[in-house]
C-alpha cells in the first residue's frame, strides 16, 4: 500500500502534534491514504474538517492575494494578506453595470467578478478599465460569486445557482432551488453549498451540479458551522463580529473587510468608510453618489467594492502615481443599456465595447452623419451613434441635452408653494400653499395665481383642497378646482387674473373643455361612478355615463381615494376618456374608457393594472398616452410599477407602446412628440426625461437629473416645465422647477 500525504497535512500534522493530539490526528492520516479503498464520503457523512489557510487538494493553485469569495474565505473574517494598501486611496478605476450593484466582488487570477442587478455577472479585468466577458442570468444577482477550481459559482433572484467557466464565462451547469437565495454560496471540498428561505441548505456536486444532499438549519463547512435562517447563511458567530464596525454608521448591508491593519466597510450615507482597529477612528472616506451595501474586496494592493448607483470601484493608494488625463472640452452621456461602441463609423466596423446608461465620455470629434467619436476610460477612441450617445451640459441638477436645449430657467415659486398647473401657454401658473397630511390625506387651504415663472403670486381663496388636480380652459381664460366643504365636495372656477370666483357643481375632478364651453365631472356612489358634464351656455347639466361597481371588494376597502385623476376631453370636445380604478370591475382590471359628449360609452379598454392617471390626448386627437399603477390582484408579492402607455387611434394603432418605470404624459404642440418621466434603476441619476417620436417609434434622451421629477408639462409655444418635488408629509412641502426652450427637435 502507498501512502501519499500533502503538504497541507503535513502542516495539519504538525499543528495537531503542538496541540497534544498527535494520536487521533495519525489515524486520521492512515485513514486519508486508504482513500482509493473507500467510496466518496456524502455529505450526509461526518463533515471533513480542514484549516482555513489550506487550498482543497482538487483546486490549481491561485495567487495567494486572491479575495476568491464573499469575506475572503469560508471563516467569513474577511481579513486579506495584503500589505501595500494603506488610505489615503485613490480611484483607479470605475466601471457602469446596467443596474444597482448590491453583489459583493471577487478577485481571483487579476480578474474581478460581480454581479448587478441588471441579471448580469462581469468578469472585469483586475488592474484596469475593460470587460473581459459578461453572462446574462434570469433575474438579478444581489450576492457575491464564488470562484473555486476554475469556475465561478454564484445564485440570481430566480432562485438558481449556476456554474461557468472562470476564464470564459460558458455556463456549466444550473440548478432550481425552491427556496428564495439571499447569501453568497459557498464552495468547498468539492461541494457547492446554498442556504435557502425555509431554512433549507442544499449540498450541491461542484463538478455536476447535482444535488448530493439536503439540510435544514445548520452545516458543518470545515471548522465552521453556518446557519440557514429566512434566506441568509453564514457562520453562526459572523453577524456579532461585523456589528462592532456597524455600530455607529448610517444602516448597512455592508460588511467589514480588513488589510493592513485598517477596516474598510460601506454604508447607506453614501460613502466607503476606513477606520483605525485600535481606536475605532475613521482615517478616510470617499463618497459615491449611491448606497454602498456591497462589501469590499482587497487583493494584491487594490480594493474593490460596489454601489447602488451602479457601478464597481476600483482604488489603490493615493501616493501611486496616477495616469492623468487632459480636461474634456465637451463630454457626452451613454444613454441606455447595451450600447455599442465601434472601432469605425462605417460598415467596416467591429464592436469595441458595451456601454451601460449614464456612462459619461469624452467626446473626440463632433457629430459626424450620426456618429460620435468618443474616448474610452481605456483611452481608446471609438465611435457611437447618435442614437446612444449624447453631449451634455450641466444646469444646476440637470443633465441636458446639449444640442436640443437652447436655455434652462429656474422657477423663481414661492416657498411652500405645491402642485403648480400651468396654462396652456405656460405664461401663468396656479399652485397651492398652506399644506399638511390629516389623516391619510395630503390637503392645501390656499390657492393662488403668479406669472409663469413662478413670480409675482397673488392669493386667490382660502380652502379645504384635497385634490391636487387644477384645469384649464384651452384659452387660458379661466380654471377650475375641487373644493371639500363637508359633507359636499363642490367645482370651483375662477378667472385667469384671479376674479370672477364661483361655485358651478357639486361632484369631483372637473376637467374643462379646450373651447371652454362645458366642463365634465364625476359623481361617486356606493354602487357606480357616474361621469356629467356642465354647459355654460345653456347651465344645465346632465350625466353621460354611469359605470357599475362590479368588484366583491370596494374602493373602501383599499383607502378612499381623494385625489381623482380628471377625465380628459379630445381637442374636438367630441370624447372624453377616463381611467376607472379596478374596483368597478369583477376581474380588478382598471379601463381607459371612452364617452361619447353626446352620452354612452363608446369603448372601454382593459390593462392590467389597479389604477390609470394622467390621461392625455395627442393634439390631433389621433393618440392617448397614460400611466398604469399597481397590479390589478394587488397581492404582496405584486410589482407596483408605474408604466407609461401610447395607444393609437384612427389608423395610428402602429404607435402601441408601454414604457416600464415611467410615469406623466405631455404632448408637443404638434403631437409628433411625447414626453415622459422615466424613473432610472440606479441610485444617483434618479430620473429622465424622454421625447418619443411617435411617427419613428425614437426615444430622444431630453435630460437626466439627480432630483425626484415628477410632473412635465409642455407648453403651446414650445417650452417645457419641469417639476421635482419632495412627497406630502406632515411636515411643510416644497417644489423646485425649471422651464426649459428647445431650440430644435429631431425630425
Amino acid at each position: 500500500m502507498i501512502f501519499v500525504v500533502s503538504f497541507s497535512q503535513i502542516k495539519t500534522a504538525l499543528i495537531n502534534l503542538r496541540a497534544g493530539r498527535c494520536i487521533v490526528f495519525l489515524l486520521l492520516l492512515a485513514i486519508i491514504s486508504c482513500g482509493d479503498d473507500r467510496p466518496e464520503q456524502r455529505a450526509t457523512d461526518a463533515p471533513i474538517q480542514s484549516t482555513t489557510d489550506d487550498q482543497d487538494a482538487d483546486e490549481p493553485a491561485r495567487a495567494s492575494g486572491d479575495w476568491p469569495m464573499f469575506m475572503h474565505d469560508i471563516s467569513y473574517m474577511g481579513i486579506s494578506s495584503d500589505t501595500t494598501l494603506r488610505p489615503p486611496l485613490a480611484l483607479l478605476w470605475k466601471f457602469k453595470t446596467g443596474g444597482p450593484v448590491n453583489s459583493s466582488p471577487v478577485v481571483a487570477n487579476e480578474t474581478v467578478y460581480v454581479g448587478s442587478d441588471d441579471h448580469r455577472i462581469y468578469a472585469l479585468h483586475a488592474r484596469k478599465w475593460g470587460v473581459k466577458w459578461e453572462f446574462e442570468a434570469g433575474d438579478r444577482i444581489i450576492c457575491a460569486p464564488t470562484v473555486y477550481s476554475g469556475r465561478v459559482y454564484f445564485s440570481a433572484r430566480d432562485n438558481k445557482v449556476y456554474a461557468l467557466d472562470a476564464a470564459t464565462g460558458e455556463k456549466k451547469w444550473e440548478y432550481q432551488t425552491d427556496g428564495w437565495i439571499n447569501s453568497p454560496v459557498v464552495a468547498f471540498h468539492g461541494r457547492i453549498y446554498v442556504g435557502c428561505y425555509d431554512n433549507k441548505i442544499y449540498i450541491l456536486n461542484a463538478s455536476t451540479g447535482k444535488k448530493e444532499s439536503q439540510k435544514r438549519y445548520i452545516v458543518d463547512i470545515g471548522d465552521f458551522k453556518y446557519i440557514s435562517s429566512r434566506g441568509e447563511f453564514h457562520p453562526t458567530d459572523v453577524r456579532n463580529r461585523a456589528s462592532k464596525w456597524r455600530q455607529g454608521l448610517p444602516f448597512t448591508e455592508s460588511w467589514p473587510a480588513t488589510a493592513n491593519n485598517v477596516v474598510y466597510i460601506g454604508s447607506r450615507d453614501q460613502k466607503l468608510h476606513a477606520f483605525d482597529p485600535a481606536t475605532h477612528k475613521e482615517i478616510w472616506r470617499f463618497e459615491v453618489d449611491g448606497w454602498v451595501d456591497s462589501s469590499p474586496a482587497i487583493a494584491n494592493g487594490i480594493l474593490y467594492v460596489g454601489s447602488s448607483n451602479g457601478y464597481i470601484y476600483a482604488f489603490r493608494n493615493a501616493s501611486l502615481s496616477q495616469e492623468t488625463y487632459p480636461p474634456a472640452q465637451r463630454e457626452g452621456v451613454v444613454t441606455h443599456d447595451g450600447a455599442m461602441v465601434y472601432s469605425q463609423s462605417d460598415d467596416r466596423s467591429v464592436t469595441i465595447a458595451r456601454l451601460n446608461e449614464g456612462r459619461v465620455l469624452s467626446i473626440v470629434s463632433a457629430e459626424i452623419g450620426g456618429w460620435y467619436e468618443i474616448m474610452l476610460p481605456d483611452r481608446r477612441t471609438g465611435w457611437m451613434s447618435a442614437s446612444d450617445f449624447i453631449p451634455v451640459r450641466w444646469f444646476e441638477n440637470l443633465q441636458v441635452n446639449d444640442p436640443m436645449v437652447k436655455d434652462v430657467k429656474r422657477l423663481s415659486l414661492p416657498d411652500k408653494s405645491v402642485e403648480p398647473s400651468w396654462s396652456p401657454d405656460g405664461s401663468l401658473v396656479a399652485f397651492f400653499s398652506n399644506t399638511s397630511a390629516r389623516g391619510l390625506y395630503w390637503m392645501a387651504q390656499s390657492i393662488w395665481l403668479a406669472d409663469g415663472d413662478g413670480s409675482n403670486s397673488e392669493w386667490v381663496a382660502d380652502g379645504a383642497f384635497y385634490n391636487p388636480r387644477i384645469s384649464w380652459s384651452g384659452n387660458g381664460e379661466w380654471f377650475a378646482f375641487e373644493n371639500l366643504s363637508y359633507p359636499e365636495r363642490q367645482i370651483w372656477m375662477v378667472r385667469a387674473n384671479g376674479t370672477g370666483l364661483r361655485k358651478v357643481a357639486m361632484g369631483e375632478a372637473p376637467a374643462m373643455s379646450l373651447s371652454g364651453n362645458k366642463m365634465a365631472f364625476i359623481r361617486r356612489g356606493k354602487s357606480a361612478t357616474a361621469v356629467w358634464v356642465h354647459r355654460f351656455n345653456t347651465g344645465k347639466q346632465e350625466r353621460l355615463a354611469e359605470i357599475p361597481i362590479e368588484s366583491e371588494q370596494s374602493y373602501v376597502a383599499y383607502g378612499y381615494i381623494a385625489d381623482l385623476d380628471l377625465p380628459a376631453w379630445s381637442p374636438d370636445g367630441s370624447r372624453l376618456a377616463i381611467g376607472l380604478d379596478g374596483y368597478h370591475y369583477a376581474d380588478n382590471y382598471s379601463r381607459v374608457v371612452l364617452i361619447n359628449a353626446s352620452g354612452g360609452v363608446i369603448r372601454e379598454i382593459a390593462t392590467r393594472s389597479g389604477r390609470i392617471r394622467n390621461i392625455a390626448w395627442s393634439p390631433d386627437g389621433r393618440d392617448i398616452g397614460y400611466v398604469t399603477h399597481q397590479h390589478s390582484d394587488r397581492k404582496a408579492e405584486s410589482r407596483l410599477d408605474k408604466r407609461v402607455h401610447l395607444r393609437g387611434f384612427g389608423g395610428n394603432a402602429q404607435t402601441n407602446a408601454s414604457f416600464e418605470h415611467s410615469e406623466d404624459v405631455a404632448w408637443s404642440p404638434d403631437g409628433q412628440h411625447m414626453a415622459f418621466i422615466e424613473e432610472n434603476d440606479c441610485m444617483g441619476m434618479r430620473r429622465k426625461i424622454w421625447l418619443l417620436d411617435v411617427k419613428n417609434s425614437r426615444r430622444i434622451q431630453l435630460l437626466a437629473s439627480t432630483e425626484n421629477i415628477h410632473r412635465v408639462s409642455w407648453f403651446t409655444d414650445g417650452r417645457i416645465a419641469v417639476l421635482a418635488s419632495s412627497p406630502p408629509t406632515k411636515k411643510d412641502a416644497g417644489v423646485r422647477g425649471w422651464i426649459i426652450s428647445i431650440d430644435a427637435l429631431p425630425r
